[in-house]
């Protein structure tokens, strides 16, 4: 009988990734299990929902925190708690990525994008990574707005730039959530209203990013400051959208 490819502590003790002698449940060297599997279908199918939702670790958790307690979940990311939630970067392109292929394909329009499914074939390309490059776009902004105005908060850049990813991507989730909605609203001629109020809650909700984030409960000195982050926020919305407004109250 062939010999079982299952690797259990107890019958060795050396990591099949790299050699090493293991004296625990994970290599203390490259960090795999030492609890390794012969693949079948029931472990593919594990590891492919794992990595998808990552239930333990990951994708969904960083989700519900950045719905719940946002400013202070990131800011615990950027101090090093970071096994707990998902890569910035690679959430970006799968939100973004689900986003746009839902809009281009329902012909749904926010009111600081354009019509996706509308681009010409030679940019299908670039249309189909739109949501990621436009929220990577106005991260890259407001980043440079939070870095002047809360310079004193000693925040690098980069720090702000992953803040405000993160923001975004909550904030395309919310954009995935309520297709249904906008299918409605576009049905019923008022689609512009809906991307007015939409955007409104998308700056509500930078402002109560920003809220947790720089602990502006607890400081007298950023209270003033968070005004003139969102007032910088709102004239970037405003000449993004700008055709949308004057559709609606031209």
């Amino acid at each position: 009988m062939t010999e079982s490819l299952e690797s259990n502590p107890k019958k060795s003790n050396t990591c099949k990734n790299c050699g090493t002698i293991i004296n625990d449940n994970y290599c203390g060297h490259c960090g795999q299990s030492a609890n390794i599997h012969r693949l079948n279908l029931k472990h593919l199918l594990h590891n492919f929902f794992h990595a998808i939702t990552h239930m333990d670790a990951g994708y969904l958790h960083t989700i519900r925190d950045l719905a719940i307690r946002p400013g202070h979940s990131v800011r615990e990311y950027l101090q090093g708690k970071r096994s707990s939630h998902g890569d910035p970067i690679v959430m970006l392109l799968i939100v973004g990525g689900l986003c746009t292929w839902l809009y281009k394909d329902l012909h749904i329009k926010t009111l600081t994008s354009v019509d996706i499914a509308s681009l010409k074939d030679g940019m299908q390309m670039a249309s189909m990574k739109f949501f990621a490059l436009a929220v990577l776009s106005y991260s890259l902004i407001f980043s440079l707005v939070d870095f002047l105005i809360f310079r004193y908060k000693r925040y690098n850049y980069i720090e702000l730039l992953v803040m405000n990813i993160f923001a975004c991507i909550e904030i395309l989730v919310f954009f995935i959530l309520i297709v249904p909605v906008w299918l409605v609203c576009n049905s019923l001629g008022v689609e512009n209203y809906l991307r007015i109020v939409v955007a409104l809650l998308d700056l509500a909700y930078l402002i109560y990013v920003r809220y947790q984030f720089f602990e502006v409960s607890a400081d007298k000195k950023a209270k003033v400051r968070i005004v003139g982050s969102a007032l910088a926020m709102l004239f970037l919305f405003a000449v993004t959208g700008w055709k949308t407004l004057l559709e609606l109250f031209g």
